[in-house]
């Protein structure tokens, strides 16, 4: 298992940094020994303050990957998941959105994809098809998933882009490449260019057990789910709800049913944990429990 390894993207904002470093800290309780590296346009001197800001919590562990956006300013931001393909120092590669929770050891994934061909894996979104996803959400990105919908057939899987799992092949790199040029577009989801991107180099990825990824409302046991995915929902509550799965899973401490209608950020304490906002990044007092 020595060339595998597990990356992240985290760009532009502070609070994308500090779910990271929730989700890679319950990487590591989950289990998992392995490499961690973060692909970023913040410095290693905001990842030393971030680590320090969780307190007397273990450092999860990962390797840097400096992104210089400045060079590509013309690079939209959704385009940078495209290009890990390329920037991952691993042969077979995790990449986890940071909004995810690890709740139980991913070992199993990697040894159901050790053989499959060609080495690329997702799992579907909330709608399966793309059918389906105009009938549940008309208004979003309409005329991006229009055009994803004329090109692949309303028939087309939709896979959600926030776990995926790949190999370094010579289909998957130009997998990567055709998804590099299609996010390279004026696009509002990495999704929409993902689907594109898959029919047009002619890729089938293996659709991954739905537990590697576990969206909102879909209706998975947590005792079943490996990842939980706290995907479309604005980032702090997002990540308020990181904290408390977190506690609940390797803290041993209660902590009571996240709403949103109960959050105030800043200084609010929730459970124990301080939530943040862009200009508050400190973790607060979230600390081993008993």
């Amino acid at each position: 298992m020595n060339d595998c390894g597990v990356i992240y993207l985290v760009l532009n904002r502070p609070i994308f940094m500090q779910m990271c470093m929730l989700s890679m800290m319950s990487l590591r309780k989950s289990g998992y020994e392995g490499r961690i590296a973060v692909a970023t346009d913040f410095g290693a001197d905001a990842w030393r303050n971030a680590e320090q800001g969780f307190g007397q919590l273990p450092s999860p562990r990962f390797q840097v990957i400096p992104l210089d956006r400045s060079s590509d300013a013309q690079i939209p931001e959704k385009a940078y998941k495209a290009r890990l393909g390329r920037v991952a120092p691993f042969h077979r590669t995790l990449y986890l959105d940071c909004d995810t929770i690890i709740c139980r050891s991913i070992a199993p994934l990697w040894n159901e994809t050790a053989t499959i061909d060609p080495p690329l894996a997702l799992a579907l979104g909330r709608a399966h098809t793309l059918g389906s996803l105009r009938r549940q959400a008309p208004t979003w990105a309409t005329a991006e998933w229009a055009e994803t919908i004329r090109l692949c057939g309303a028939n087309a899987r939709h896979y959600n882009s926030g776990v995926i799992y790949w190999a370094s092949k010579t289909a998957v790199s130009k997998f990567f490449a055709v998804w590099e040029s299609e996010a390279g577009k004026d696009c509002v989801t990495d999704q929409a260019p993902l689907v594109r991107a898959l029919f047009l180099s002619n890729c089938s990825p293996k659709v991954l057990c739905q537990f590697y990824n576990v969206q909102n409302r879909q209706k998975i046991d947590l005792a079943s789910t490996v990842i939980r995915h706290f995907a479309g929902i604005e980032p702090h509550s997002a990540y308020s709800r990181m904290c408390a799965l977190y506690h609940s899973l390797y803290l041993n401490q209660f902590v009571r049913k996240a709403t949103d209608s109960k959050y105030s950020f800043g200084s609010t304490t929730f459970a124990g944990t301080a939530l943040i906002s862009d200009d508050n990044v400190g973790i607060g007092n979230l600390q081993e429990g008993g």
